[in-house]
C-alpha cells in the first residue's frame, strides 16, 4: 500500500492504491514498467510528501495499470467521462491474524486462507473523509472490509475506485460481528470547484478534496 502523509499546505494524497517497488530503481524521473515482450504493465512516476519537517519528499514508485484501464476503456468506448465513484474512506491492510483477534469468525477465516493467496490481507477502515458524505453514515474507522457486493476482498483495487454504481454492498467486521451494508457512493465529476463567492474583498469556495483528506 501506498499513502502520503498530511501536508502543510494540504495537497493531493496518494491513498487506496497499491505500490510497486523495484530493487533496482532506474535514474529517470519517470516512465512505464514493461515486461520481456514490451507490454506495459505499469507507470514508474514521482510521489510527493514532506518529511517530519514539512520538506517536501519525492519517493519514485510503480503503479499497476490495471487501475486505469476500466476508466480508459470507457472513455474509448463512448468518448465521455465515465461515472467514477467513491466510498469517501481511507484504507488500510490488516493481517488476518489481527482480525482473528478481533474477532473473525474461524469458518470466515479457513474461507479467506483457501482463496487469498499465500499471505492474504484485509482491507480496514484507517479514516473517513468528512463527517458529511453518504458513506460517513453507514461505515466507520476500524471497519473491517470482508465482501464487496458478495465477493471476498483482498485488494485496495476493488475499492479504491468504483465505476458506476451509486450503492454497493458491504459485509464489514465491527465490533466482533459481522454486519451487512447498503453503502451509497460519491460521485467525483472532476469538478470540484463549481461555484466561488465574492464578498468583501475576500473569494470563497469549499474546500478542495485533497484539503478533507487531510
Amino acid at each position: 500500500m501506498v499513502s502520503t502523509k498530511e501536508c502543510l499546505p494540504p495537497r493531493f494524497r496518494c491513498m487506496n492504491v497499491e505500490g510497486i517497488k523495484l530493487n533496482d530503481q532506474p535514474s529517470c524521473q519517470g516512465g512505464v514498467l514493461c515486461d520481456d515482450d514490451g507490454l506495459i504493465k505499469g507507470l514508474w512516476t514521482g510521489v510527493s510528501s514532506q518529511d517530519s519537517n514539512h520538506k517536501d519528499t519525492t519517493t519514485m514508485t510503480g503503479f499497476d495499470v490495471s487501475i486505469l484501464r476500466q476508466t480508459i476503456e470507457a472513455l474509448a468506448a463512448t468518448g465521455k467521462y465515465p461515472d467514477i465513484r467513491s466510498l469517501d474512506v481511507e484504507l488500510w491492510t490488516i493481517r488476518l491474524a489481527a482480525a482473528r483477534a478481533l474477532g473473525l469468525d474461524p469458518e470466515r477465516i479457513r474461507q479467506i486462507e483457501e482463496t487469498g493467496g499465500e499471505n492474504p490481507r484485509l482491507l480496514y477502515v484507517l479514516g473517513v473523509l468528512t463527517s458529511e458524505t453518504p458513506a460517513s453514515k453507514h461505515l466507520h474507522t476500524g471497519d473491517i472490509i470482508l465482501e464487496k457486493n458478495g465477493a471476498l476482498v483482498y485488494n485496495v483495487n476493488d475499492l479504491g475506485v468504483i465505476h458506476d454504481d451509486k450503492n454497493v454492498e458491504l459485509v464489514v467486521l465491527r465490533d466482533g460481528k459481522e454486519r451487512s451494508l447498503n453503502i451509497p457512493t460519491t460521485q467525483l465529476d472532476g469538478m470540484e470547484t463549481k461555484r466561488v463567492v465574492h464578498w468583501s474583498g475576500a473569494l470563497v469556495q469549499e474546500p478542495y478534496r485533497a484539503v478533507q483528506e487531510q
